[in-house]
C-alpha cells in the first residue's frame, strides 16, 4: 500500500509537477549557493525511491543549465545534469568573469564538456565558448543548435588569429540569433558574419556600433522573418547606404535608437522589404526638420514599403504625430500605436468613425493625447456604424489605449466604462503628460 495520496497519482502527472517546480525559464544555475536547498532536482530526488526513479526518468529536468562561473563544482554538476538528460539537446548559458583568460583550465574543461554533448540553445559572454563556433571539430555538438545568445563583454578582446571561413561550424538548425554588443571591435566583425546563417529567421541586436557587420549578417540570412535592432547607435557608411539589402521574407522590423531620425531614415532606406507587415520604430534623437513636418516627411521617404503594413508602432516623444498621416499612407493598418504628441482633429476622427480612414483597424494606442472626448466620440460612432448595414465591411474597435492627463481620465472615466459595456470593447486610460499640443 502507498503511504501517501501523492504516490497514487499517475507518473505523467508527477512528472508535470516536478517540471513546474523548476526555477523561472527552467534554468538551473550552477553552482547553487546552497546545494541542498537551491537544487530542485536533487531535493525531489531524495524524498523517496519512487520520486528518485521518476525524477531520473524525467529527462527535461536536466537539460537546462547556467554556469556562473564555470568552476570545478559547476562543471561537475553540469556533467551530471547532461548525463541525466539522456541525449536531449542541452540549453546552456555560461557567464565568466571578465578577467578569466582563454587558457584557463576551467575553459578547457568546459570545451571538453561541450564537445561530448548536443545543444539546442547556447548563450553567454563569448570570450570563451563562442569561439568554438569557429572550430569545425565542434560541428556535431551544434548540429541541433536552434538559438544562440551572445553578449559581447565590456572588456577588450584578447588578440588572436582570425579564423577562415573553412574553420567555421555549419549551423543548419539555427533560427534565433541574439547579439548584445557591450563592446565589439570593428576588426572582429569579420569573425562574426563569417559564420553561415542559412535558416536564421529571427535576429535581435542590442547596442550595435558596427552597422556594416549587422547588414552583412542580414544579407546572408535568406530566411529572415523578424529583425530587432535595439538601442541602435551605429553610423551607416556610404558603402552600406548605397547598396540595397534584399529581405524578401521579412515580416517584422523593430528599430530603436538615440540617433537623429534623419540618420535612421538612411538605415531604413537600405532595406528592401516587399512583404513587411509590422514595424516598431522608437526614436529619441533630435530631428533636423520642423517638428510639424516630421511624420509626413517620414511617410514620403518610406511610402512604398509601408503601404501594406498591418501594424505600426511609432515612438518619438519630442515630436508631433499626426494620426491622419499614418492612416492615409498606410491603408492596410490593423493596429496603430503612436507615442508622442498625438494630433487628432474632428475631421480625421469623423473619417475614422465612418471607415474612410483606417477601415481595418481594431487596435489603437495613443500616448500623450489630450483629445479624449474626441477619441471617445470617434469610438462610439465607429462601433455604431460597424453594426449598421452600411458598415458591414467596417472593422469595429476591440482595444483602445489612451495616455492622457489625469484630469481628462477622471472626467471621461464613466463614459469609457459605458462604451465598454455597450459595445464589447476594451478601453484603457493611463495617466500621461501632454505638453505643447492643442486640444481639439
Amino acid at each position: 500500500m502507498s503511504s501517501s495520496p501523492f504516490d497514487l497519482l499517475p507518473v505523467e502527472i508527477i512528472q508535470k509537477i516536478f517540471l513546474s517546480s523548476l526555477p523561472e525559464n527552467n534554468m538551473m544555475i550552477l553552482p547553487p549557493k546552497n546545494l541542498k536547498k537551491d537544487t530542485v532536482q536533487l531535493v525531489i530526488s531524495q524524498v523517496s525511491s519512487r520520486w528518485r526513479l521518476i525524477a531520473l526518468s524525467t529527462f527535461q529536468l536536466w537539460d537546462n543549465v547556467m554556469l556562473s562561473p564555470p568552476n570545478n563544482p559547476a562543471l561537475r554538476l553540469a556533467s551530471l545534469w547532461f548525463h541525466r538528460a539522456r541525449g536531449l539537446p542541452i540549453t546552456l548559458k555560461v557567464q565568466t568573469p571578465p578577467s578569466l583568460p582563454h587558457d584557463d583550465p576551467h575553459i578547457h574543461d568546459l570545451c571538453r564538456l561541450i564537445s561530448s554533448h548536443r545543444f539546442k540553445s547556447l548563450g553567454g559572454n563569448p570570450t570563451n565558448h563562442w569561439l568554438l563556433l569557429h572550430d569545425k571539430s565542434y560541428e556535431e555538438s551544434f548540429a541541433s543548435l536552434d538559438s544562440l545568445y551572445l553578449e559581447f563583454p565590456i572588456h577588450p578582446f584578447q588578440e588572436r588569429k582570425s579564423p577562415s571561413s573553412d574553420d567555421c561550424c555549419l549551423l543548419p538548425s539555427l533560427q534565433y540569433l541574439h547579439l548584445n554588443f557591450k563592446r565589439f571591435p570593428v576588426s572582429r566583425g569579420r569573425d562574426l558574419h563569417m559564420i553561415p546563417w542559412p535558416q536564421l529567421s529571427t535576429l535581435t541586436v542590442h547596442n550595435a556600433t558596427n552597422f556594416s557587420t549587422i547588414i552583412d549578417i542580414m544579407r546572408e540570412s535568406k530566411a529572415l522573418v523578424e529583425c530587432k535592432l535595439l538601442k541602435f547607435h551605429a553610423d551607416a557608411d556610404v558603402r552600406v547606404v548605397s547598396l540595397a539589402t534584399p529581405l524578401p521574407h521579412l515580416r517584422h522590423l523593430e528599430l530603436s535608437s538615440k540617433r537623429p531620425l534623419l540618420h535612421l531614415i538612411k538605415v531604413l532606406s537600405t532595406f528592401n522589404m516587399p512583404n513587411i507587415t509590422s514595424i516598431h520604430l522608437a526614436f529619441t534623437g533630435e530631428f533636423l526638420m520642423d517638428s510639424c513636418l516630421t511624420t509626413d516627411w517620414l511617410s514620403r521617404q518610406l511610402d512604398v514599403p509601408f503601404r501594406q503594413l498591418q501594424e505600426i508602432t511609432f515612438s518619438n516623444p519630442n515630436k508631433m504625430l499626426d494620426v491622419r498621416m499614418f492612416l492615409r499612407r498606410m491603408p492596410s493598418l490593423r493596429r496603430l500605436a503612436l507615442h508622442g504628441y498625438v494630433l487628432l482633429d474632428h475631421y480625421t476622427a469623423d473619417e475614422i468613425s465612418t471607415g474612410k480612414l483606417g477601415r481595418h483597424i481594431d487596435t489603437i494606442s495613443l500616448r500623450s493625447c489630450d483629445s479624449v472626448g474626441c477619441v471617445l466620440d470617434m469610438i462610439e460612432k465607429r462601433q455604431e456604424n460597424a453594426k449598421s448595414d452600411k458598415g458591414r465591411n467596417l472593422q469595429p474597435f476591440i482595444h483602445v489605449l489612451l495616455a492622457c492627463p489625469a484630469a481628462q481620465g477622471n472626467k471621461f472615466k464613466e463614459r469609457a466604462e459605458r462604451l465598454e459595456r455597450q459595445h464589447n470593447i476594451q478601453i484603457k486610460m493611463e495617466p500621461g503628460i501632454v505638453v505643447g499640443v492643442g486640444r481639439y
